[in-house]
């Protein structure tokens, strides 16, 4: 008797954990991410953007995820005061002669009942320069780029076109909403990290040579907006779909400086690797038998090329160009 007892309160006991994680799974409570910790990234900064580990010790939250038409109560602007923010978007079906599509608008962003935008407006957030693509339905995100300032920043993601996400952040004080900037790929994205002392990372496209991609380093400026960190050296994503060759002469430089002492890169076919870039003129070429040197960019893609300017293209075989 005392063993079918035992064996009824254990199945009693296993039924109510059960509920209790059911009840879990239905909260409305926002979800949240950790972020490598900040000390330890100022400890030491490497000469070029690497990847982070996310797997770092706990650190302070730099990123609460909370659901579109959800409401999350922190204090934003440091008074002491919870703010109530509600931020949300709406799909709306398109129709014409013989199609059909729906398309996601912005239905509300609203602080402590305040409207912070005309959501009814073809352009929301024309007022801050800025007209979303494809605004991303699922969440919104409260931020801390600087665990140290005493305030929050609203970010919301827009999904552009041709693969280009970006998350927009804003800070509300005075009872204005401001617009701090934006980071490429969004809160979800590998490599995207907050540290919480005014820098950030993320995948980014750079702007140079041909269409490939980097982590690169984002920092909060004196006048409290956010952008790419200037100066910084970016490590290019390898791509190895990609085995570019060197198919005509190059001149290139020893340093990242016109006046540094230049040499000659044979265009005999050798494979080559693009291993650095500063993301505004310069990419450092390396080829299989060990030469190496910096390619000035005037533009774009254009190279100088020992006082002549070429396409990147015309060097080199086997670039990407995306359209």
């Amino acid at each position: 008797m005392k063993k079918l007892l035992a064996m009824i309160l254990a199945a009693v006991l296993a039924l109510g954990l059960v509920a209790c994680g059911e009840e879990t799974e239905t909260t409305t409570a926002p979800e949240t991410e950790s972020v490598a910790d900040p000390s330890r990234e100022s400890e030491s900064t490497p000469e070029a953007t690497e990847p982070q580990s996310t797997t770092a010790a706990a650190v302070p939250q730099t990123v609460i995820k909370v659901r579109m038409g959800d409401t999350y109560k922190t204090d934003l602007d440091g008074d002491g005061t919870e703010d109530e923010v509600l931020v949300n978007v709406k799909t709306e079906t398109v129709q014409g002669d013989g199609y059909s599509y729906d398309e996601t608008k912005w239905d509300s962003f609203e602080i402590n009942g305040k409207k912070m935008i005309d959501a009814k407006s073809d352009e929301p957030f024309a007022e801050f320069q800025i007209w979303y693509e494809y605004p991303a339905g699922d969440y919104y995100y409260i931020t801390d780029l600087d665990v140290n300032d005493g305030v929050k920043e609203i970010a919301v993601v827009d999904n552009g076109s041709n693969d280009w996400t970006v998350t927009t952040f804003f800070r509300y004080a005075g009872g204005k909403l401001n617009y701090l900037g934006y980071m490429e790929s969004s809160p979800d994205s590998d490599n995207f990290i907050l540290f919480g002392n005014g820098t950030a990372q993320a995948r980014i496209h750079i702007q140079v040579f041909q269409t490939w991609n980097g982590v690169a380093v984002y920092e909060v400026g004196a006048d409290g907006k956010i952008a790419l960190k200037k100066g910084q050296i970016i490590i290019p994503d390898k791509n190895d779909y990609l085995h570019p060759t060197i198919k005509k002469d190059l001149t290139v430089y020893s340093e990242m400086d016109n006046a540094s002492a230049t040499h000659v890169i044979k265009g005999d076919g050798s494979a080559v690797e693009f291993t650095q870039t500063d993301n505004e003129h310069w990419v450092k070429v390396e080829t299989k038998n060990g030469e190496s040197g910096w390619i000035y960019l005037v533009e774009w893609s254009q190279v100088d090329n020992g006082g002549t300017i070429e396409y990147s293209s015309d060097i080199f075989d086997d670039l990407l160009f995306a359209g």
